[in-house]
Protein backbone atom coordinates (compact mmCIF):
# COMPACT_ATOMS: atom_id res chain seq x y z
CA UNK A 1 0.00 0.00 0.00
CA UNK A 2 1.24 3.49 -0.80
CA UNK A 3 1.42 5.84 2.16
CA UNK A 4 1.17 9.54 1.41
CA UNK A 5 2.29 12.49 3.53
CA UNK A 6 -1.10 12.79 5.27
CA UNK A 7 -0.98 9.09 6.21
CA UNK A 8 2.53 9.62 7.60
CA UNK A 9 1.33 12.58 9.67
CA UNK A 10 -1.59 10.50 10.99
CA UNK A 11 0.79 7.67 11.92
CA UNK A 12 3.14 10.17 13.58
CA UNK A 13 0.33 11.59 15.73
CA UNK A 14 -1.00 8.13 16.63
CA UNK A 15 2.48 6.86 17.53
CA UNK A 16 2.64 9.56 20.22
CA UNK A 17 -1.02 9.41 21.32
CA UNK A 18 -2.95 6.31 20.30
CA UNK A 19 -5.95 7.47 22.34
CA UNK A 20 -6.39 10.84 20.61
CA UNK A 21 -9.95 11.74 19.65
CA UNK A 22 -10.98 11.75 15.99
CA UNK A 23 -11.64 15.48 16.27
CA UNK A 24 -8.16 16.30 17.60
CA UNK A 25 -6.49 13.95 15.12
CA UNK A 26 -8.35 15.56 12.24
CA UNK A 27 -7.38 19.00 13.50
CA UNK A 28 -3.70 18.03 13.78
CA UNK A 29 -3.50 16.68 10.21
CA UNK A 30 -5.83 19.16 8.51
CA UNK A 31 -8.72 16.85 7.63
CA UNK A 32 -12.36 16.57 8.57
CA UNK A 33 -13.07 14.06 11.38
CA UNK A 34 -14.77 11.66 8.95
CA UNK A 35 -11.84 11.82 6.49
CA UNK A 36 -9.34 11.21 9.31
CA UNK A 37 -11.45 8.30 10.60
CA UNK A 38 -11.63 6.78 7.10
CA UNK A 39 -7.85 7.03 6.68
CA UNK A 40 -7.14 5.45 10.07
CA UNK A 41 -9.54 2.58 9.33
CA UNK A 42 -7.85 2.05 5.93
CA UNK A 43 -4.43 2.02 7.60
CA UNK A 44 -5.72 -0.57 10.10
CA UNK A 45 -7.43 -2.69 7.43
CA UNK A 46 -4.31 -2.83 5.23
CA UNK A 47 -2.01 -3.70 8.16
CA UNK A 48 0.02 -0.48 8.05
CA UNK A 49 -1.36 0.36 11.48
CA UNK A 50 -0.91 -2.94 13.30
CA UNK A 51 -2.46 -2.09 16.66
CA UNK A 52 -2.50 -0.06 19.82
CA UNK A 53 -0.97 -0.92 23.17
CA UNK A 54 -0.45 0.33 26.68
CA UNK A 55 3.18 1.05 27.60
CA UNK A 56 3.96 -0.15 31.11
CA UNK A 57 7.40 0.56 32.53
CA UNK A 58 8.97 -2.80 33.53
CA UNK A 59 9.93 -1.29 36.90
CA UNK A 60 6.21 -0.98 37.66
CA UNK A 61 5.93 -4.75 37.20
CA UNK A 62 8.80 -5.44 39.58
CA UNK A 63 11.43 -6.16 36.89
CA UNK A 64 13.95 -3.30 37.15
CA UNK A 65 17.07 -5.21 36.03
CA UNK A 66 17.55 -5.22 32.26
CA UNK A 67 20.26 -7.30 30.63
CA UNK A 68 21.31 -8.41 27.17
CA UNK A 69 22.46 -12.00 26.79
CA UNK A 70 24.33 -13.07 23.67
CA UNK A 71 23.78 -16.84 23.45
CA UNK A 72 25.57 -19.45 21.36
CA UNK A 73 23.78 -22.78 21.07
CA UNK A 74 25.50 -26.14 21.20
CA UNK A 75 25.95 -27.70 17.75
CA UNK A 76 23.41 -30.43 18.57
CA UNK A 77 20.76 -28.02 19.90
CA UNK A 78 17.24 -28.08 18.50
CA UNK A 79 16.62 -24.43 17.62
CA UNK A 80 12.83 -24.78 17.60
CA UNK A 81 12.84 -26.24 21.10
CA UNK A 82 15.16 -23.44 22.22
CA UNK A 83 12.79 -20.78 20.86
CA UNK A 84 9.79 -22.50 22.46
CA UNK A 85 11.65 -22.64 25.78
CA UNK A 86 12.39 -18.92 25.58
CA UNK A 87 8.67 -18.27 25.29
CA UNK A 88 8.21 -20.03 28.63
CA UNK A 89 10.81 -17.86 30.39
CA UNK A 90 9.01 -14.89 32.00
CA UNK A 91 12.16 -12.74 32.07
CA UNK A 92 12.76 -12.94 28.30
CA UNK A 93 11.11 -9.95 26.60
CA UNK A 94 12.84 -10.16 23.21
CA UNK A 95 14.97 -12.61 21.28
CA UNK A 96 16.77 -11.79 18.04
CA UNK A 97 18.43 -14.33 15.73
CA UNK A 98 21.78 -12.82 14.72
CA UNK A 99 24.66 -13.04 12.35
CA UNK A 100 28.13 -13.06 13.85
CA UNK A 101 29.69 -15.06 16.66
CA UNK A 102 26.47 -15.59 18.65
CA UNK A 103 23.24 -17.22 17.55
CA UNK A 104 20.78 -15.11 19.54
CA UNK A 105 20.63 -11.95 21.60
CA UNK A 106 18.08 -11.97 24.38
CA UNK A 107 16.73 -8.93 26.14
CA UNK A 108 15.66 -9.90 29.63
CA UNK A 109 13.94 -8.11 32.49
CA UNK A 110 14.65 -9.61 35.90
CA UNK A 111 13.59 -8.97 39.47
CA UNK A 112 17.21 -8.98 40.61
CA UNK A 113 20.67 -10.44 39.96
CA UNK A 114 19.65 -13.78 41.51
CA UNK A 115 16.91 -14.23 38.92
CA UNK A 116 19.35 -13.33 36.14
CA UNK A 117 21.87 -15.86 37.48
CA UNK A 118 19.19 -18.58 37.65
CA UNK A 119 18.16 -17.82 34.06
CA UNK A 120 21.76 -18.11 32.84
CA UNK A 121 22.11 -21.46 34.58
CA UNK A 122 18.84 -22.73 33.00
CA UNK A 123 19.92 -21.57 29.56
CA UNK A 124 23.09 -23.64 29.82
CA UNK A 125 21.77 -26.68 31.68
CA UNK A 126 18.29 -27.06 30.18
CA UNK A 127 18.17 -25.09 26.93
CA UNK A 128 21.40 -26.30 25.23
CA UNK A 129 23.25 -22.99 25.31
CA UNK A 130 26.98 -23.50 25.00
CA UNK A 131 28.17 -19.97 25.79
CA UNK A 132 26.73 -16.66 26.96
CA UNK A 133 27.98 -13.10 27.09
CA UNK A 134 25.85 -11.04 29.46
CA UNK A 135 25.72 -7.28 29.81
CA UNK A 136 23.65 -5.25 32.27
CA UNK A 137 21.88 -2.24 30.76
CA UNK A 138 22.76 0.92 32.69
CA UNK A 139 20.67 3.47 30.77
CA UNK A 140 18.86 4.18 27.50
CA UNK A 141 20.28 7.54 26.34
CA UNK A 142 18.36 7.18 23.06
CA UNK A 143 15.20 5.12 22.83
CA UNK A 144 12.43 5.71 20.33
CA UNK A 145 10.07 4.05 17.93
CA UNK A 146 10.50 4.63 14.22
CA UNK A 147 9.12 8.01 13.21
CA UNK A 148 6.59 7.43 10.41
CA UNK A 149 7.18 10.95 9.12
CA UNK A 150 10.91 10.28 8.55
CA UNK A 151 11.85 8.41 5.43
Amino acid sequence: MDIDDIDRRILGVLSHDGRITWLRLADEVGLSPSAATDRVRRLERTGVLAGYRAVIPPEQLGRPLEARIAATLRPDADRRRFITALGDEPAVVDAAHLTGPHDYELTVRCVDADELDALLIRLKEQHHVERTDTRIVLAHPVQRDLDPERR
